[in-house]
């Protein structure tokens, strides 16, 4: 079969149509979905102590912890009773540009966890 210009232009087209459909399988199968609503006390900045609730009402929240736990290099610097507090306090540290996440404990609780470095500036946020 002798080559021609169309098996030189043929090739490439079907590798980019092929390269191309893959990456909108992968796109349409891992893609993020809408994404989630921040809930309104994130996004007014003027809401002082949005986390912590007055003594009066209940009592403090966010327990901030100080025994170590196995967590590998992160460290618990908070102690909260459910998902959405322990959401938003990692979400309060990581607007001061501390990586945080959030772990379950054995007594129900959540814990917040940063790395060991941070640990400090972590709690003295969290208590602000």
């Amino acid at each position: 079969m002798p080559l021609t210009v169309s098996n030189f232009i043929a090739g490439p087209l079907i590798a980019f149509a092929v390269i191309g459909l893959l990456a909108a399988v992968l796109r349409w199968t891992f893609g993020r979905s809408g994404g989630h609503p921040l809930p309104p006390s994130i996004l007014d900045p003027g809401a002082a102590n949005w986390l912590v609730e007055p003594e009066a009402a209940q009592p403090e929240p966010v327990r901030v912890t100080t025994t170590p736990a196995d967590y590998g290099l992160l460290r618990a610097v908070a102690t909260v009773p459910g998902l959405e507090r322990a959401t938003e306090a990692c979400d309060r540290l990581r607007r001061a540009g501390i990586r945080a996440t959030v772990a379950d404990g054995a007594d129900g609780q959540r814990r917040v966890l940063v790395f060991e470095a941070d640990a400090g500036r972590a709690r003295r946020v969290l208590v602000d």
